[in-house]
C-alpha cells in the first residue's frame, strides 16, 4: 500500500492518507515508500498503527523503529496515543502541510 500511496502522490499532486500496520512495516516496500516521497518531498501521511506485537516475529524483522527510519530520510514523525480527536486534528494538520509525515498511534492491546 505504500507503493501506491506513492504513486497516487506522484500523480495527483495531492495529499494522500496511508495506513499501514505492523506487518506492512517489515517490508522492503515501506522503505522504498519513505526514500521516494522524501527524495521528491510528496505529500503522502503515512499513518502506521501500532499494536504491541512483542511475542510475534514481525518483531524481530524490524532492525528500528519506523519512526527512527522516517526520521533518518528528513520525514516529520509524530507519536500519539489513539484518541480520535487528536487523530482528525493532527491528519488535518499535516494534510494543509502538503509535506511527508509519519504519524504513528499506539492502539492498546
Amino acid at each position: 500500500r505504500a507503493l501506491h500511496a506513492v504513486g497516487l502522490a506522484i500523480s495527483s499532486k495531492r495529499p494522500v492518507l496511508c495506513v499501514l500496520g505492523n506487518a506492512a512495516l517489515g517490508q522492503g516496500s515501506f522503505f522504498e515508500a519513505l526514500n521516494i516521497v522524501a527524495q521528491q518531498n510528496l505529500p503522502v501521511l503515512f499513518v502506521l498503527v501500532k499494536i504491541d506485537l512483542s511475542t510475534a516475529p514481525l518483531a524481530k524483522q524490524l532492525s528500528c523503529s519506523p519512526l527512527s527510519l522516517a526520521r533518518n530520510f528528513g520525514i516529520e514523525t509524530k507519536s500519539i496515543a489513539a484518541i480520535p480527536e487528536k487523530i482528525t486534528q493532527l491528519i488535518t494538520y499535516y494534510r494543509m502541510q502538503n509535506k511527508p509525515v509519519c504519524i504513528e498511534i499506539q492502539l492498546e492491546k
